[in-house]
């Protein structure tokens, strides 16, 4: 042995052995060897929440199902045409104003809960309907509050009259107003189908001049 200090120590050679890479001597625990598999890719499964597969609309692009947007015009159809009906069934209270747009406003309320519930199949821009036309039912239950306040106090006919001119007026605003919001629905119809925009667009269209008819009726009882 060489090296510095091992005049300290004791050294003493004995013959020995010193086995390599003996198998049997390996304890160590190994894994097993990987095998790559193949995973299948299962297919996607998009739940629209209706039996009608039809009834498909997309939220990004205005895409959907030709005859189930005609089915949804229809149905549109059918609440606007009742919408100016029940209009015209409260004109005749128009002489009293507050039981007119109490009676209007109730038909409006029902008009936006039944858009509320054909929202799924209406356009992606008409989204927002059923909340526009609420909003107007809103303001012409102001212009009722309003208007009964002011009758409480008056003193006149020719009082009277200016009162309910001027709160029908405001609501015939109130109706003009949701119709123009309305009609921005049409230019934010986006469908690669010429056919599917039209027919959207038809039903936007329905909506709004239903809405804005509703308010001329209500100009026309008065004059203005």
């Amino acid at each position: 042995a060489v090296g510095a200090g091992l005049s300290n120590y004791n050294i003493t050679f004995v013959n020995g052995s010193l086995p390599v890479g003996d198998p049997d001597g390996d304890v160590i625990p190994r894994p097993p060897p990987f095998i790559g598999v193949d995973l299948p890719n299962p297919t996607d499964v998009i739940d629209t929440g209706s039996d009608d597969s039809a009834r498909i609309a997309s939220t990004t692009g205005g895409n959907g199902s030709l005859a189930a947007a005609e089915e949804t015009l229809a149905e549109v159809e059918a609440l606007s045409s009742a919408l100016e009906l029940a209009a015209d069934s409260c004109g005749e209270s128009s002489g009293d104003v507050s039981r007119y747009l109490a009676c209007l406003s109730e038909s409006l309320s029902e008009f936006a809960d039944e858009l509320d519930e054909l929202s799924a199949d209406l356009p992606p821009s008409m989204q927002n309907v059923a909340r526009i036309v609420q909003d107007a039912r809103v303001r012409v239950d102001q212009a009722r509050t309003r208007a009964q306040g002011r009758l409480a106090n008056a003193t006149s006919d020719a009082e009277r009259e200016t009162i309910r001119r001027e709160a029908i007026s405001e609501a015939a605003t109130a109706l003009a107003d949701a119709a123009t919001e309305i009609r921005k629905s049409i230019a934010l119809v986006r469908a690669d189908d010429p056919e599917l925009a039209t027919v959207q667009r038809a039903t936007v269209t329905t909506v709004a001049d239903a809405v804005d008819n509703v308010g001329i009726k209500l100009s026309r009882s008065v004059g203005l």
